[in-house]
């Protein structure tokens, strides 16, 4: 989108920098100036009290309350194209024209070596105008807005004079006036100093939120930001651009927050020899004069994904483990859509998560790993296999010994603990679990059991 810049008059200074399609003007006599090439514009027309731009690509920019007659303003239009070239757009029948006879007769003019100037009026007459189209505007080449400011009152008297060279293009002195028709040279030098820039702050962020490019970033489009405070007072443009890769990008800069984006190839980004982005900053007075202040930033690249994660077995009970690239975070999806992320172990890539019950045999579980870069791999899955066959028995053998030494409990016995003992061998090789547990008194207890031995033990209350 096109970036629009008004200057004041009578100030100098820059009221508004604006990328809407509509800007209306404030009530004060003002430079519009638009940043697009002249070669761009397909027509300029006036449309009320409205200056309206037809671009070849079909995008109309309107500049309300330009013809601002009531007001009595005077309301300047002026082009700049990437090379910094500025084309001053002067309506046929506006901006205080006081010699309109002047376009008409342009043709006559063409044939003439160059054009007839004002006496002692400095100009130059550029080696080549840009081709224009014709509109409601007749194009000017100026080599700076500053003999459209007003100077000690009023705007350089000599613009107005000046008649047409072949084609509707005339060219602009670079401030030879002192703004009352007075050659510089007289005693009122030019403006030649560059805006300070001892107080500007100028940086690139990191690329992307780790500063690594990934695959997904370089085949798509990356914001890339950075910070601008401490614009000269006296800059009348405040241009941002970045070299990618070979080629330069213009940022969008919000002087009221002190932020500049720029919305860049992430396939220059990965193209780009060094990896490292060379931002400038350039600011440029009405008189013309530019400063400049640098900054780089580097950045990664990884556009590896990881190998696929590897799962282990999954029953209907039991964590769910397996390995992935150390480092890397493994997402885990359940068969009702549930996610779970976790890290792996940054020296052996295991991971693990909980077991969410309920799974039946034949479910699917679905592992993606992605590395710190933000790659993604391909996903791993594995299929829950639930066991519904129990332990075999047949080999087991499993018995309770004689209550007391001699199976009966007397009355000392009855008001303590008395320890309960069995055999149990031939456990079956599959049970992931052996417990034994007695019934006394409608009560349950637990045994000890000593798989080694084959012997179990539980303490029961004598009361029991």
């Amino acid at each position: 989108m096109s970036e629009i810049q008004i200057i004041s008059k009578e100030s100098h200074k820059t009221l508004a920098n604006t990328t809407e399609k509509t800007t209306t003007l404030p009530s004060e006599a003002t430079v519009v100036l638009v940043k697009i090439p002249v070669n761009d514009i397909s027509t300029v027309k006036r449309d009320g009290s409205n200056a309206v731009i037809l671009l070849k690509n079909g995008e109309t920019i309107v500049i309300q309350n330009f013809f601002n007659e009531g007001a009595n303003l005077d309301n300047s239009l002026v082009f700049q194209g990437e090379d910094g070239q500025l084309i001053w757009a002067r309506f046929k029948d506006a901006e205080n024209d006081a010699d309109a006879d002047s376009d008409a007769d342009a043709d006559a003019d063409a044939d003439t070596e160059g054009a007839v100037y004002l006496e002692e009026t400095p100009a130059v007459v550029p080696e080549a105008a840009p081709e224009v189209p014709v509109s409601d505007v007749v194009y000017q080449p100026i080599q700076s807005v500053e003999p459209l400011l007003y100077h000690d009152g009023g705007m350089n008297p000599w613009l107005w004079a000046v008649p047409l060279v072949a084609g509707g293009i005339i060219a602009a002195a670079s401030g030879g006036s002192d703004g009352h028709g007075r050659d510089n040279n007289n005693g009122n030098n030019p403006d030649t100093t560059p805006p300070d820039t001892g107080a500007v702050k100028f940086n690139v962020d990191p690329v992307t939120a780790d500063n690594v490019l990934n695959a997904a970033e370089s085949a798509s489009t990356v914001k890339v930001t950075g910070t601008l405070t401490g614009i000269p007072a006296d800059a009348a443009s405040t241009v941002v651009t970045l070299v990618i890769n070979g080629k330069t990008y213009t940022a969008t800069v919000d002087t009221a927050t002190g932020k500049w984006t720029a919305d860049v190839a992430g396939s220059d980004l990965l193209a780009d020899s060094d990896k490292t982005i060379d931002a400038k900053v350039t600011f440029t007075d009405a008189a013309g004069n530019s400063s400049n202040v640098t900054d780089t930033q580097t950045y990664n690249v990884d556009v590896t994904a990881p190998a696929v994660p590897e799962i282990d077995p999954i029953n209907g009970k039991d964590p769910i483990t397996g390995t992935a690239e150390p480092g890397s975070t493994v997402t885990v999806t359940f068969p009702d859509g549930s996610t779970v992320q976790v890290p792996t172990d940054p020296t052996t890539g295991e991971w693990t998560v909980p077991n969410p019950g309920g799974l039946k045999d034949g479910d699917t579980i679905k592992v993606i790993a992605t590395d710190p870069a933000g790659n993604p791999s391909a996903p791993g899955s594995e299929t829950v296999v639930i066991d519904s066959t129990p332990p075999d028995t047949d080999g087991v053998q499993f018995n309770v010994d004689p209550v007391t030494a001699d199976n009966v409990l007397n009355a000392a016995e009855s008001t303590s603990t008395v320890k309960i003992t069995g055999t149990l061998t031939g456990i079956p090789a599959d049970a992931a679990s052996t417990v034994v547990t007695l019934v006394i008194n409608g009560k349950t207890y637990t045994a000890t059991v000593d798989t080694a031995t084959g012997k179990w033990t539980a303490d029961v209350a004598g009361s029991d």
